[in-house]
């Protein structure tokens, strides 16, 4: 999801390394995102707020790619389902590289041609975020590692997921960044997060009773 570079510029995921809640204890990432579903509560305590909404929240690193992809695609879902005004939808970065920009050109002109509109501006994930929102939905596991990390309880880290968790046929446990790559990249990760977001408001609209 970008950054200008430099000393705090992008850094490439090359596996977590296994930092786990409370500064090391508990589950490695590694662990955890392999059986996400397992340590995942969300689904058993939404809707939680008194306006009956779910509060859905999906993070990258700078706000400006598959964060911003995936919420304006779970929110086309949920329109098409009818149920708008059951959800409040957001994404943000666990970096402030890009704050207050427009998703990523290429981002744009992707869903533009497949039918998204995505005019969100990025911000940072903050630690209200941990209470204001049901779901947490990380697109790779160097951001769930930055998550687990800001969350400081059990119930916050219940509410952290990766997206492709909700795709029951999907290859791979991560959404690629695709800000340095060329080709189809923004197609592809499209295509991640249209499938992952349909399975993921199919599992809310079940357990929640929509």
């Amino acid at each position: 999801d970008g950054s200008t570079g430099g000393a705090g510029g992008h850094r490439e995921h090359d596996g977590a390394p296994g930092v786990g809640p409370d500064d090391g204890a508990g589950p490695s990432v590694d662990a955890w995102a392999e059986d996400a579903m397992a340590v995942h509560s969300s689904l058993g305590t939404v809707p939680r707020r008194s306006d009956g909404k779910v509060a859905v929240c999906f993070v990258c690193l700078g706000n400006i790619c598959r964060s911003p992809q995936a919420e304006g695609l779970f929110a086309r879902h949920v329109e098409r389902a009818g149920l708008a005004h059951r959800f409040e939808i957001d994404s943000a970065g666990t970096s402030g590289w890009h704050v207050g920009e427009l998703p990523d050109p290429r981002t744009r002109a992707t869903s533009a041609r497949l039918g998204v509109v995505l005019d969100s501006r990025s911000r940072p994930v903050v630690r209200q975020d941990f209470a204001r929102f049901d779901f947490i939905v990380a697109m790779d596991l160097s951001n769930i590692e930055a998550l687990m990390a800001m969350a400081d309880s059990e119930d916050a880290r219940g509410r952290i997921s990766l997206l492709r968790n909700w795709d029951a046929d999907a290859d791979g446990a991560e959404v690629p960044d695709p800000y340095y790559g060329e080709g189809d990249g923004f197609a592809k990760v499209f295509a991640m997060c249209d499938t992952a977001c349909a399975g993921l408001l199919a599992a809310i609209i079940t357990k929640a009773q929509l």
